[in-house]
């Protein structure tokens, strides 16, 4: 397979966000007061379906993007590393009733030996059934998401003052109340979303896959995975987290 470039990781990015994006406005153009209900837990299905999509998807291209650098560990953030000592690191944890010692002697020599290693992946990193670091466990949280973020090295994701469990309550608790079979008709408590909250939920998905979207291209862009910009890193998410709390204060005017 050809090394996945700057230009054909920027131009998925993009790809990928926009037909996930034009599926849920056709859908939200659908509505009406006769199947509101319908739309509204249609569309809660289709938003969670391509914010856990388009968040793995994006995430695992971006490691693969710098794999196909074929970039010393050395040289880069310390995120790579840990990913290349994961497996490693399992099984050491796997053997902590072992006297003998030999997997943490094998993990000491592998972080000694790291210094020429270069970044690599499994070559089946973008399907499906590969959970190696990316895995949402089918329940895309705000705390799954920063861990996400963490592993790829961008900036974690504050929420403002009293939406911290907004990802949870209204989008994983409603969906949760439809995917799992119970009847939820316009009695129902379980699911109790008119079409203007699914469309404040819609904003606000579009808006931290726009976030994702961005955070990567720009640390493709400026080479950000390198050790040696760590400081610029730094200041970058510094400035990240004001904006982010703006521009999410706009979207939740209550």
């Amino acid at each position: 397979m050809a090394a996945l470039t700057l230009d054909g990781f920027l131009n998925h990015l993009e790809e990928d966000l926009a037909w996930r994006k034009y599926e849920i406005t056709r859908l939200v153009l659908l509505h009406n007061e006769s199947d509101d209900l319908i739309i509204c837990k249609s569309l809660i299905l289709l938003i969670y379906s391509h914010w856990e999509g388009y968040i793995k998807n994006a995430c695992k291209k971006y490691l693969v993007h710098i794999a196909d650098k074929k970039i010393k560990l050395t040289v880069l953030t310390k995120n790579f590393g840990a990913i290349a000592l994961k497996g490693f690191v399992s099984e050491t944890y796997k053997s902590t009733n072992s006297l003998t010692l030999a997997n943490e002697i094998t993990l000491i020599n592998k972080i000694h030996e790291m210094g020429g290693k270069k970044f690599i992946l499994s070559s089946n990193i973008m399907e499906e059934k590969n959970k190696e670091f990316i895995n949402t466990k089918d329940n895309l949280n705000l705390k799954c998401l920063n861990s996400f973020c963490k592993i790829v090295g961008i900036c974690e994701i504050t929420m403002i003052e009293k939406r911290g469990k907004y990802i949870d309550e209204v989008l994983l608790n409603q969906r949760n109340a439809i995917s799992h079979g119970s009847k939820v008709d316009s009695t129902s408590s379980e699911f109790n979303l008119k079409i203007d909250d699914v469309k404040e939920l819609r904003d606000f998905i579009f808006f931290i896959m726009e976030y994702i979207k961005e955070e990567l291209a720009f640390f493709a862009e400026n080479e950000y995975y390198l050790i040696e910009k760590i400081d610029s890193v730094t200041a970058r998410h510094d400035s990240t987290s004001n904006k982010l709390n703006t521009e999410m204060s706009k979207l939740f005017t209550d």
